[in-house]
């Protein structure tokens, strides 16, 4: 998955999970900070993407499990590690 993919799709993740009845992001303005490599469940290779909530930050981990002949993007929403903060984001570029 590409930078601009996994920015995509975890921009389409915030906006499924800012539906849902409680939920936090409901009708807050969500800025992408950055994009970094990190891992999901299972050692999996995942994109994070921070995205800043007012003064907080909220990491989206996404990865996609390979389907013949689509893929499937799981994602999960959590606070964001040190690890993430401290990281370097990805360039994202469309196309």
């Amino acid at each position: 998955m590409t930078p601009a993919e996994g920015a995509e799709q975890a921009a389409g993740a915030v906006s499924d999970e800012s539906k849902k009845p409680g939920n936090p992001f409901k009708g807050r303005r969500l800025k992408l900070a950055k994009l970094v490599r990190g891992q999901g469940p299972e050692g999996r290779d995942a994109w994070v993407a921070v995205f800043e909530v007012g003064r907080r930050k909220t990491c989206v981990w996404l990865w996609v499990d390979r389907a013949v002949p689509g893929a499937t993007y799981t994602y999960t929403v959590d606070a964001c590690p040190e690890s993430v903060l401290r990281a370097e984001g990805e360039a994202i570029a469309n196309g």
